[in-house]
């Protein structure tokens, strides 16, 4: 019997995320339970997730050696005859196969880098206004390459007051996608609480999805659902890239549902008061958090190549807080 589909698609992803995070099952269970969910229920639905979770993991594609040989044996025996403990010994190992492991993504980036990126044709324009049947939005900064564009005024106060009522009851700790798994999971890169949308949850959200679509010219079925973040005095989030990088594991797992993403909209839902801007460390390029207006930036074309110029973070809050919401277009339906 399938429990988790008694709990709603939001709590679901919560849970996900909290098992991600290390959280036990006793203590996502209390709270749910505090929520009003039945006990049973939870349990049962979140040990049910936690299995899918488990077998979701990536497997080896090729097995492990059974023994050591060569230098590792030889190593491994004169190491055994100093008399050097067990878990020292492995936690050794262990650092030379992460070390390894690394040098090898750092490869595989590198390698990534130097193919470069052609830029293709993209919308919205860099410059003027761009008109939809919700308003005519002005273009207060563009690039072509890469493609960046920021539009004032695309939500109004009352629409980013109304989003963020509707978030501020829901929000966890943030989480990002594990590049060994492609599964959520808390990081330290990302400092901040969230939380994620349903598509077309109410007629406000579907209607700033449509309008989002509009200004971009891509289906609404092609994005994500929104997700609400809040930054508190001195939270912040690392430079990294929105789409999903080829060299990493997790990579693979994350584009079987949608593709990758070829663009982000980031809209402002508050305007903060000192600190919190959004920066593309490559490009010396600092963008303010004002509230109503909206962010947009493409970077994986036709031929699947990816613009690593797009490498953008969240400066600190210095004073007051950030809300932000944010959408990932996806290449095919979502």
């Amino acid at each position: 019997m399938n429990t988790a589909v008694n709990v709603p698609t939001d709590w679901q992803q919560w849970i996900s995320r909290c098992l991600a995070s290390g959280m036990g099952v006793v203590a996502i269970a209390d709270e749910m339970e505090r929520k009003g969910f039945d006990r049973s229920t939870a349990v049962s639905a979140i040990e049910e997730i936690n299995s899918r979770r488990i077998n979701q993991l990536p497997r080896y594609d090729v097995d492990l050696p059974t023994e050591l040989s060569g230098d590792w044996e030889r190593w491994l025996s004169v190491n055994m005859d100093r008399g050097i403990a067990e878990q020292a010994v492995i936690e050794e190992t262990a650092n030379v196969v992460r070390k390894a492991y690394q040098r090898r993504m750092q490869a595989i980036r590198e390698k990534s880098e130097k193919e470069g990126y052609t830029y293709e044709f993209t919308w919205p324009p860099v410059e003027g206004i761009v008109q939809t049947d919700d308003g005519a939005f002005p273009i207060l900064y563009g690039s072509e390459k890469p493609h960046i564009v920021l539009l004032g005024n695309v939500f109004s106060k009352e629409e980013c007051e109304a989003v963020i009522a509707m978030a501020r009851s829901r929000l966890a700790p943030s989480v990002t996608i594990d590049n060994g798994t492609g599964l959520p999971a808390v990081s330290a890169v990302r400092r901040s609480k969230g939380t994620f949308l349903g598509r077309g949850e109410t007629p406000l959200i579907e209607r700033l999805e449509r309008r989002l679509s509009d200004i971009a010219r891509w289906p609404v079925t092609r994005g994500e659902g929104f997700h609400v973040l809040h930054y508190e005095h001195n939270d912040a989030y690392i430079p990294h890239y929105d789409f999903f990088p080829p060299e990493l594991p997790g990579s693979v797992k994350m584009t079987e549902r949608g593709g990758q993403r070829i663009g982000t909209l980031i809209a402002y839902l508050n305007t903060v008061e000192e600190g919190g801007e959004t920066y593309f460390p490559k490009l010396d390029l600092t963008i303010k958090a004002e509230q109503g207006n909206v962010l947009y930036f493409s970077y994986t074309n036709s031929s699947n190549q990816l613009d690593r110029m797009t490498l953008h973070g969240g400066n600190p809050v210095r004073k007051g807080e950030k809300w932000i919401m944010t959408k990932w277009l996806r290449q095919r339906d979502y």
